[in-house]
């Protein structure tokens, strides 16, 4: 017959056996992201967008007068009988400056658009990383246009929870 010993010997390697085939079986958790959503709900994102649109707006008032009163110095010299050299040599001086002054404007603007996307992406990865580890995620995917999800159900959306973490991380909560 069995001893007590042999019994509990059993038993353990059955716990043992049954854990092992467990962990080679588990299920992964997944969930995936919906990112141009999580991208538009981050604080962070709001905040650049908005210091930026009131650079851009102040740049974008000081063109607007400047191309007005080109507009009104052009309307003037048109109007004028015997044209001076100097005088539309001068204006189209001001206006190429103002047209240098516009493209630099451009070329500043998407630059620093540029700048505040690669920001705001690196901090949501280091947010949406944490947020995997501290809720046991073995994989987060993106729908994104790349085609990486042909299908999700909505049980593994974490979008919404993902925009949360990643407010609540942004605000030092």
């Amino acid at each position: 017959m069995w001893t007590r010993g042999t019994l509990i010997s059993i038993g353990v390697a059955c716990i043992a056996l049954a854990i092992a085939v467990y962990s080679y079986t588990a299920v992964p958790k997944i969930g995936y992201v919906r990112l141009k959503t999580v991208f538009d709900g981050f604080e962070m994102k709001k905040e650049l967008e908005k210091q930026l649109r009131q650079e851009i707006q102040q740049e974008q008032q000081y063109l607007d007068s400047i191309g007005l009163l080109l507009q009104q110095r052009a309307a003037v010299l048109d109007t004028m009988q015997g044209k001076s050299t100097v005088s539309v040599d001068h204006f189209l001086t001001d206006k190429q400056q103002y047209l240098n002054r516009r493209q630099q404007f451009e070329t500043y603007s998407a630059e620093k658009t540029r700048q505040y996307d690669g920001q705001i992406i690196a901090r949501m990865r280091e947010y949406i990383k944490t947020y995997g580890t501290e809720h046991g995620y073995d994989l987060i995917i993106t729908d994104d246009d790349n085609g990486s999800v042909l299908f999700g159900t909505p049980s593994t959306d974490i979008t919404e929870p993902i925009i949360s973490f990643l407010n609540n991380k942004y605000s030092g909560k």
